[in-house]
């Protein structure tokens, strides 16, 4: 029997995950054919999709949630119109895609058919590599003052049911200073297991302030069923339930998250699908006139794209502010990696150094900006 190659299979299981997606949506079956509709014409593929699970100890999981990541900004408007409407939600809404887009971050779309009935548009401004600065103005232009002092690397808002929510997230490198024992505990058992390539705390955007709303393991590529995912909170009776909710196979988990109501959602995307990140943040910063890199130097994966391979080691950069000359950055990268090959890693970054003329390597980036408090 002749079987049919896996690129002629794609097509086929990508508009099978289109229809698992839009099925969540079968509360508002014109919606739902909207979705769907929209999913084909943007033609989009397995890693950009991501599902999510919630759940509360001792009661029963609900699914319906979906993102999709990397949505130009056009495309997120017209999500947008069929999720929410071109009333001042809707508009609320499009107005944090435009702010996204004015920075030049990525933004995501996703909703939650939640169980109470309401359909909850959500939309994040995605500034996870760009630079400081920039999270900060964006987040002060969307958010206000008590959130850019936060610099986060995401600004979102969820709308649906007359309300809006506003919230920002704030990655590290470190676990957050003081979440309840029960969300530290699942942390340090996914950190022991070396699964966990950043965290992140959410806030809540309150008139004069932020307050805490959730805290997330983001997670390094766990495969589904692996027992690295068996911490406290996820035994096998949970996962079960949570395979029984999702809209599809799950592949890799992609985070773990703790509600400060005490209910946790787990993130993850399709199987076959890729992109899981090592590590969040970059390793360190190398800094030029107006541009600034983020380097990141990860343990080398077959599957993973990288600029140059050093041992075990792959090197790859963002750029998270400026518009450099390729030729310049190849000239800083270059450098970087001779010096990598000489004195390796881990090592200290200015170990790395000096670079080419105006490059500099910024040495107090990372943990060394501390625990979100």
């Amino acid at each position: 029997m002749r079987c049919a190659p896996v690129a002629a299979l794609r097509p086929q299981r990508r508009r099978l995950l289109w229809n698992a997606a839009a099925e969540t949506l079968e509360r508002w079956p014109q919606r739902a054919r909207a979705v769907r509709a929209w999913l084909e014409e943007h033609d989009v593929e397995e890693g950009r999709l991501e599902a999510s699970v919630r759940w509360r100890p001792g009661v029963s999981v609900r699914g319906g949630r979906l993102m999709v990541e990397r949505v130009e900004p056009r495309a997120a408007l017209a999500l947008l119109d069929v999720l929410a409407g071109p009333g001042p939600e809707g508009r609320r809404a499009a107005w944090l895609v435009e702010q996204a887009a004015s920075e030049g971050v990525h933004v995501i779309v996703g909703w939650d058919a939640a169980a109470d009935g309401t359909l909850r548009a959500k939309v994040y401004a995605n500034a996870s590599d760009a630079a400081e600065s920039v999270r900060v103005r964006l987040a002060g232009r969307c958010a206000g003052r008590a959130a850019a002092e936060l610099a986060p690397s995401v600004v979102g808002i969820n709308v649906g049911g007359g309300r809006a929510q506003l919230k920002v997230y704030v990655q590290r490198a470190c676990p957050p200073a003081s979440p309840p024992p029960e969300v530290a505990r699942a942390f340090e058992q996914l950190a022991r297991a070396d699964r966990c390539a950043g965290y992140v705390t959410a806030f809540d955007v309150l008139d004069e302030s932020c307050g805490v709303r959730a805290w997330f393991a983001a997670l390094r590529p766990v495969p589904w069923g692996s027992d690295c995912l068996r911490v406290s909170v996820l035994g096998p009776r949970v996962a079960a339930a949570i395979a029984r909710a999702a809209p599809f196979a799950p592949g890799l988990a992609s985070s773990l998250g703790a509600s400060a109501d005490g209910s946790w959602t787990l993130y993850f995307r399709p199987a076959g699908a890729h992109g899981a990140p090592w590590q969040l943040e970059p390793s360190f910063l190398v800094r030029g006139g107006a541009t600034e890199l983020g380097v990141y130097v990860e343990p080398w994966r077959s599957d993973e794209p990288c600029y140059a391979r050093v041992g075990p080691w792959a090197v790859s950069y963002r750029v998270r502010s400026g518009r450099p000359e390729g030729r310049a950055v190849a000239r800083v990268l270059a450098a970087l990696v001779a010096r990598l090959r000489e004195v390796g890693w881990p090592s200290a970054p200015a170990a790395l150094g000096p670079l080419p003329y105006p490059w500099t390597i910024d040495e107090g980036f990372g943990d060394a900006r501390g625990p979100v408090r």
